[in-house]
């Protein structure tokens, strides 16, 4: 029977297959990626990689808008394109150039409008993993509102009088120290609003800045004894973990993207990695449903958290 689309009668929309994706990635120039986690008739959900920015096509001031490279792959019919079909494709929310992880792709106009009201309503749970300076506490949350400021360069200031509510949930699950002896720890990061810079703003703040971020680095900390990462993990941020409900069955979809490489690029030992990974599989049983074969996890606005 052919597929319903959106608009139609949720209850009596047939579920989509999930296609599972065997490593399968959309080329982008400079040699760069971008793996294919989970996809159906109205999604795909790519691991955007670091330093690609979101903006519209028409946004030259950079070689790496990836809302323009989609569409000129999509213009010239690449192979990942013809193989689906595409005729569109737009980024439902918005990460910042720095961070990778998981993005929602909207495959038609009435997908991104659905998506977009999910966003806005707060019906979208999303995790991230933050790599920071020093040793906070267990779990604390901040709730300072948040302003955008444009000069010298876009970035948003926390506290002010005139900033919007803005609000981060934030538990530490891991500590470890880098070859230089300073001690940093990993953070499980749930906002409950989208920001620009929301995340970042926010660590810093509450005086745990995150790793590799010159933007909201703590002046009183040596940076130099912090440097790690790597130039596919420049910035210790990454969007772990998605979960919405699905329009075909109303149940809650849940995603999760690969954590072990972003967290060794940042030195992290072993046994660290696996207690970050176990983390994230009990925030994805928690934000809906268990990992099952449904599930796809990677392997190497606002709506604005990162």
């Amino acid at each position: 029977m052919p597929h319903k689309q959106f608009g139609q009668s949720w209850s009596k929309l047939v579920p989509d297959t999930v296609h599972t994706t065997t490593c399968e990635f959309i080329p982008l120039p400079a040699r760069q990626r971008a793996l294919i986690i989970y996809e159906d008739k109205n999604v795909l959900v790519i691991d955007k990689p670091a330093d690609w920015l979101l903006a519209p096509r028409h946004w030259k001031h950079t070689s790496r808008n990836l809302q323009r490279a989609l569409e000129i792959a999509i213009q010239e019919r690449h192979t990942w394109v013809a193989r689906r079909n595409l005729r569109f494709l737009r980024y439902v929310h918005r990460l910042d150039a720095e961070t990778s992880g998981l993005l929602i792709l909207a495959r038609n106009r009435m997908a991104l409008a659905h998506f977009t009201r999910l966003f806005e309503t707060g019906s979208v749970k999303k995790l991230y993993v933050a790599i920071v300076a020093g040793l906070p506490p267990k779990t604390w949350r901040c709730s300072m509102p948040i302003s955008v400021c444009t000069a010298p360069q876009p970035h948003v200031k926390v506290g002010r009088a005139d900033g919007k509510a803005a609000s981060t949930n934030f538990t530490c699950v891991a500590t470890y120290s880098l070859l230089s002896s300073v001690d940093c720890s990993v953070v499980l990061v749930q906002p409950e609003t989208g920001r620009m810079h929301q995340i970042r703003a926010h660590l810093s703040a509450t005086g745990f800045p995150v790793l590799g971020d010159s933007l909201y680095w703590d002046e009183g900390l040596n940076k130099n004894k912090f440097a790690a990462g790597s130039s596919d993990y420049p910035l210790a941020l990454r969007a772990a973990g998605l979960a919405y409900p699905d329009p075909g069955t109303r149940a809650t979809r849940t995603i999760v993207a690969d954590v072990s490489h972003f967290l060794a690029a940042f030195r992290a030992p072993r046994q660290v990695i696996e207690t970050v990974e176990k983390a994230v599989k009990k925030w994805q049983t928690r934000a809906g449903q268990p990992p099952n074969n449904v599930i796809e996890q990677s392997d190497p606005q606002d709506f604005h958290n990162g």
